[in-house]
């Protein structure tokens, strides 16, 4: 965890933008450190120098639905006050706030809701009470994540666009109702963030990855992450499957497939052709990478998903 300015006042700003890697972990560092007991690796994570462990914290699909009435917004509003929830705000990345209520609001003609509760500094110098603007036309995307080794508040509700605001209930359906009523408390529409047509984060492979997963030059991404229940994850997509080709466009970098994914309508049938590493055969004679748990080979696949 990066150090931080000891202050009375939380304000403390994340950085400006992070890569997939650093991105999974940050939103989630400062919280997991005061609040969370810490959790082993999972027991089938991968052991590589080349590729990374899994993400011990899962991503959750979630198909958030936007047709709730201003009661119905209300009513799951004020169970999340009684959830007792925690939250962070990226303007106070120093501090955990206690929720004591949330309600619909709107500043400068923006909607959102207003957060008000106790503050606490991670670095124990400060404290107080205050609210907080979270504004919902903006937001593209809402992403639920169970949190391993939580002690209690284990669900989060990550709020974007970046920098993210996070929201953290008891239970996993408290947290898909709320992010139905966010969804549903906005007044203008806009397009998903570019991981949720397919419910999958990619990243470009390293020269090392490249060699590994045998292509011949720097070329293709994978799946650093995929959404439990998500369509890569219905279509058989598993993280670190490296995509070489969509549609039958070899796939030369994650700007080429997000330029790929992007001029993709929701609903629109993709066929996605990956390479997936799987156990060898007994008796055959690899050369295993040190660190490497078992001798792997990469099986040619082809799957079909629809983008959302």
């Amino acid at each position: 965890m990066t150090s931080r300015r000891r202050t009375s006042d939380p304000t403390a700003r994340p950085p400006a933008r992070l890569g997939l890697r650093a991105w999974m972990g940050a939103g989630l560092a400062v919280w997991a450190a005061v609040c969370f007991a810490s959790a082993p690796a999972p027991a089938g994570a991968q052991t590589s120098q080349i590729w990374p462990p899994l993400y011990e914290n899962q991503w959750h699909w979630h198909d958030a639905q936007s047709n709730l009435g201003p009661a119905q917004i209300e009513a799951v509003l004020k169970d999340a006050v009684a959830d007792a929830p925690r939250f962070e705000d990226p303007q106070y990345f120093n501090a955990i706030f206690s929720v004591r209520r949330i309600k619909r609001a709107v500043k400068s003609k923006v909607s959102g809701v207003e957060v008000g509760g106790d503050w606490q500094a991670t670095n124990g110098n400060g404290h107080g009470s205050k609210s907080v603007f979270v504004p919902l036309d903006p937001m593209t995307a809402a992403t639920l994540w169970y949190i391993t080794g939580a002690r209690q508040w284990k669900w989060n509700v990550k709020v974007y666009p970046s920098p993210t605001y996070n929201f953290y209930f008891t239970t996993e359906a408290l947290a898909r109702r709320f992010i139905d009523a966010l969804a549903s408390a906005r007044t203008r529409h806009a397009g998903p963030s570019k991981w949720l047509k397919f419910g999958m984060m990619t990243q470009d492979l390293t020269p090392a990855e490249a060699e590994d997963a045998g292509r011949p030059r720097v070329d293709s991404v994978y799946a650093g992450m995929v959404a439990i229940g998500g369509p890569a994850d219905r279509a058989g997509i598993q993280a670190y499957d490296v995509i070489v080709e969509f549609n039958g466009t070899p796939v030369l970098n994650e700007d080429e497939f997000d330029r790929l994914l992007n001029a993709t309508a929701p609903g629109t049938n993709v066929t996605l052709t990956v390479l997936h590493r799987t156990k060898a055969p007994e008796g055959t004679k690899l050369q295993v990478p040190e660190g490497v748990r078992y001798p792997y080979i990469w099986e040619r696949r082809t799957v079909s998903l629809v983008s959302q």
